[in-house]
């Protein structure tokens, strides 16, 4: 039977979420998001918000010595190319993803400095690689595929703990070690039910020599369900109108899941609409894909602005994937305005929306 890992976060149920059945083509038009541009040195402690996220590292981001820097659950960690979050004090993040550039021969970089101290739980890493040097960090129960590399890169002599991850498409190494003396990372899945190639006897990703892969995992361990981007279209309409809602979900499982995107807009913590009747039931296949539904807005909705609540919850409706809160991104006003779709920033490339 697999194992799942319990979904930690989003316990709390929305019973006005209803499966709905319709799917709305509809133009792609991105939604200026609010995000916190990252560069140079951290000199103090700091617990990230989910409110700034994402957060996109344009440069190089060093965490100083003796800093500690906290990610709690849900913060999203962009990479610009060549970017790269470097650790020498102390770092911890559970239930985050940590995305690099899609796009290959990239190197997008999350190292872990001799003497720093790290802790990722549960975690979505994908399309960068993550190299600890250190002792003092522990890699346990994330999702880890980096098309452009390894995984993970371990530095000689060094003895992080890694246990209990799922390692999907990695080009290189799911693992590698540096230097020749041995590293246990045992109890994870390598991508297939035979366990890891190159020293290994069977088909997933591969490790070099050093590593001890005994015992593994013959299924994903962990449940990997991300909503990597998301997008609104219009964001200022009258009441009575419809706008649409579209879903970048990254599925890192090797097996479907069923889900419904669920949404409602609120004006203040007392009044909410919903459209359940347009809410939508999805089969996500692993990869990345996109999928939109629409919203109706009430011909009486009050005039104002809204935040958007988008959720991606399991189908029995026990628990969430995702839940996401855009604050006051929606505009309801008796004329609309003339839309206004925001340039990309220099240097960032929007996430693409076919499978990897």
């Amino acid at each position: 039977m697999r194992s799942r890992h319990p979904i930690e976060r989003f316990r709390r149920i929305w019973l006005w979420f209803a499966a709905g059945l319709v799917l709305v083509a509809t133009p792609w038009r991105p939604v200026a998001m609010a995000e916190t541009r990252l560069e140079g040195v951290i000199r103090q402690n700091q617990v990230w918000e989910e409110e700034k996220s994402p957060y996109r590292l344009t440069g190089t981001v060093t965490i100083g010595k003796g800093v500690t820097v906290s990610l709690p659950p849900t913060i999203v960690v962009r990479f610009d190319k060549g970017s790269c979050l470097e650790v020498k004090g102390s770092f911890s993040a559970d239930e985050a993803l940590f995305d690099g550039l899609e796009e290959m021969h990239n190197r997008e970089t999350l190292l872990f400095h001799p003497g720093s101290r790290g802790r990722l739980t549960a975690c979505v890493i994908q399309n960068l690689e993550l190299q600890v040097r250190t002792d003092q960090a522990a890699i346990t129960r994330n999702a880890i595929s980096n098309p452009n590399g390894s995984g993970i890169t371990v530095g000689k002599n060094s003895r992080p703990t890694i246990s209990g991850n799922d390692f999907h498409a990695n080009s290189y190494y799911a693992v590698y070690r540096e230097g020749r003396d041995v590293l246990r990372v045992p109890n994870n899945y390598w991508g297939a039910a035979d366990g890891p190639s190159g020293a290994g006897p069977g088909n997933g990703d591969a490790v070099n020599p050093p590593v001890d892969f005994q015992p593994f995992q013959q299924e994903d361990i962990s449940e990997h369900l991300v909503l990597s981007d998301r997008h609104l279209d219009p964001t200022t309409l009258g009441p009575g109108s419809r706008f649409s809602l579209t879903y970048v979900i990254d599925n890192l499982n090797n097996y479907d899941h069923a889900v419904i995107l669920g949404a409602s807009i609120f004006s203040d913590p007392d009044h909410h609409i919903h459209s359940s009747t347009h809410d939508l039931k999805v089969t996500v296949k692993p990869g990345r894909h996109r999928f939109t539904r629409s919203f109706a807005v009430p011909a009486r909705a009050p005039e104002g602005r809204y935040d958007v609540l988008w959720g991606v919850m399991k189908t029995d409706l026990t628990a969430y994937y995702v839940l996401k809160k855009d604050p006051g991104i929606l505009h309801i006003r008796p004329e609309p305005a003339v839309r206004f779709t925001p340039v990309a920033a220099p240097g960032w490339a929007p996430l693409k929306s076919s499978p990897y």
